[in-house]
């Protein structure tokens, strides 16, 4: 080995035997052992990491942003009603996908209910957005004024070495307001209370001394001004600016949105229908528009028809006038009939879901009566099927609502088997003489609809027996286990009622009661033609052959006619040639 080398590793070797032997150190007057200064290293990387690691981190992760937009339809709401809160996150950062909680909270003292209480993780991509969804409930107790929705967003940032979770609020505001006719009754209002006490005894004494004076001729003028067909009312409540083109108006009642009024067209003497909304804000513009945008689609003999409308000089309808509805119907009814009139106006839904539109609103006073045939009517709350969900609604009568418009998170969203729920409560109603379902408490009402089953319609009525495995199938709480479309329910529908009709058909026959064989004879014409029986359909057409004459006699020769080279061309039966037939059938009644 060299020898300068060999003294020089020497040299080293002396200095580390010296720093060994080194043990102990003076630091501020003590004696530090080694391992105490190895600890205290170790303490100062610790604090290095705190310090700069928690920057890094962000720093390279990036750095979240988002954009909230909350809204609530309506915006004005009355104890009872329902809106929907829409909530939009859309990411505009420059991180990869982040997850999102959403969690709307009611601000101050309030009994709205909101449901789900918060939405489930959600993931959005990187420079996506969600909406979410939640029901808002006010109850009947619930105060009016102005009301403060918290919205709270919680969000992770991504990071190298973790996420770090942020938050970010948002606010969205509605209005809560009374009815008209409510008044504060509250002990905690206790001047306001003796005032509109003293304000009523007045009042009452008033009135009292005026019909003491003017006799009871004037309290019945009184009573009449409010009752349906009212020109009185009518006179004071018909918009002047369309006065001009309507003559004999007469109030017929409110509903929904607007006021409806019977009046007679001044051009041509027409009577019809005229509906108005009742204000002017913009959840009805929105409502009016859409009302307008689906119904002007729709032309069937089970559906009311639009005759005209416009917006100015102030929004209307002008409609098909028919004198009656289910609601004015006696109950509990006639099963047959019942059956009867829920397979007619299944008809008018059936051709309604053929344009993709479903209705939402169904309930007896949304389905009016002319000469006997049922035609629905009022569809501001319809929906085209392939909506977006930003145009729903969630507005709907709590008596005849679907689960799946009280929980969309447990069944599902509403399409074409919720008409079918509403009309099966409808029926149910028909032939039991009440709803499945009902309790003047709205929350009791919607745990009814979402977990009860309903009595069974034969133990309120055993003339139902027949028909309840329909009912039955109709109120099933999972849209799978309902009817999978109105023509499928049209096919048990008409296999009870063309058992009932025909053996009907038999006794007058056998009789002879030319009225009640035309009777039977044309339901039976109309339900082989609805449902598609074509050798059914040519048959009951030949028999009104040989039962009418003159015009009418050659008007169903031209039906029969017309039958047959359908069948021998294989073709369906048009919806212009089923009304043609409704016609024919009750000019034959009318005849007799």
């Amino acid at each position: 080995m060299d020898a300068g080398l060999l003294d020089k590793l020497t040299e080293s070797l002396r200095k580390v035997e010296w720093r060994v032997d080194l043990k102990k150190y003076q630091i501020n007057g003590e004696k530090w052992e080694i391992k105490h200064i190895r600890k205290l290293f170790f303490f100062l990387i610790i604090v290095w990491f705190l310090i700069y690691i928690p920057p890094l981190n962000v720093a390279i992760g990036g750095t979240t942003k988002l954009e909230v937009h909350a809204d609530i339809q309506p915006k004005v709401l009355e104890p009872g009603d329902a809106a929907t809160l829409t909530v939009t996150v859309k990411e505009i950062g420059d991180d990869d996908a982040i997850n999102v909680v959403v969690t709307p909270i009611v601000t101050g003292h309030s009994n709205i209910v909101i449901s789900p209480n918060s939405a489930p993780v959600s993931k959005i991509p990187e420079g996506g957005e969600k909406t979410f969804e939640f029901k808002i409930v006010v109850p009947n107790n619930e105060q009016s004024g102005s009301k403060s929705i918290k919205i709270k967003v919680e969000y992770t940032d991504p990071g190298v070495f973790s996420d770090k979770r942020n938050s970010m609020t948002e606010y969205v505001s509605f209005t809560v307001r009374r009815p008209t006719n409510y008044y504060n009754t509250s002990p905690s209002s206790d001047i306001s209370f003796i005032l509109i006490t003293i304000l009523a005894i007045g009042i009452i004494a008033g009135v009292g001394l005026y019909l003491k004076r003017n006799g009871n001729k004037d309290k019945k003028q009184s009573k009449s001004y409010e009752q349906e067909g009212s020109p009185s009312k009518a006179k004071d409540i018909f918009p002047s600016k369309l006065a001009e083109f309507y003559t004999d108006v007469e109030y017929i009642g409110k509903g929904g949105f607007a006021r409806v009024f019977k009046a007679k067209r001044k051009k041509d003497g027409k009577v019809v229908a005229v509906k108005i909304p009742i204000s002017l804000d913009p959840a009805t513009g929105k409502s009016f528009l859409r009302e307008i945008e689906n119904w002007t689609k729709l032309r069937h003999p089970n559906i009311v028809r639009v005759y005209d409308y416009n917006i100015l000089p102030i929004p209307f309808f002008e409609m098909e006038y028919c004198e009656s509805s289910l609601e004015k119907l006696s109950k509990p009814m006639d099963v047959r009939d019942a059956a009867l009139l829920i397979f007619n106006a299944a008809e008018g839904l059936k051709y309604a879901h053929s344009k993709d539109i479903i209705h939402r609103d169904l309930k007896p006073s949304n389905i009016l009566i002319k000469n006997g045939i049922p035609k629905i009517s009022d569809w501001g709350l319809s929906k085209v099927v392939t909506e977006s969900r930003s145009t729903t609604t969630t507005s709907f009568t709590p008596l005849y609502a679907a689960p799946e418009q009280l929980s969309k998170a447990k069944f599902g969203r509403t399409d074409e088997r919720t008409d079918i729920w509403q009309l099966g409560v409808i029926f149910y109603e028909l032939v039991t003489g009440k709803p499945p379902f009902e309790s003047d408490d709205y929350y009791e009402l919607m745990a009814m609809i979402l977990n009860d089953e309903p009595t069974p319609p034969s133990q309120l009525n055993p003339d139902a027996k027949e028909v309840e495995p329909i009912i039955m199938r109709m109120l099933a709480k999972r849209k799978e286990d309902r009817y999978e479309s109105v023509a499928e329910l049209q096919g048990d529908l008409a296999t009870y009622l063309g058992i009932e009709l025909r053996n009907e058909l038999k006794k007058s026959r056998t009789v002879g009661d030319r009225r009640k064989i035309i009777y039977y004879l044309g339901n039976l014409l109309l339900l082989s033609m609805k449902t598609g029986s074509l050798s059914g359909a040519y048959k009951y057409a030949n028999d009104f052959t040989k039962m009418t004459s003159g015009e009418l006699k050659a008007q169903f020769e031209e039906l029969r006619d017309g039958i047959k080279l359908r069948m021998e061309e294989g073709l369906e039966i048009p919806v212009e040639l089923i009304e043609k037939a409704e016609i024919l059938v009750h000019e034959a009644m009318i005849g007799g």
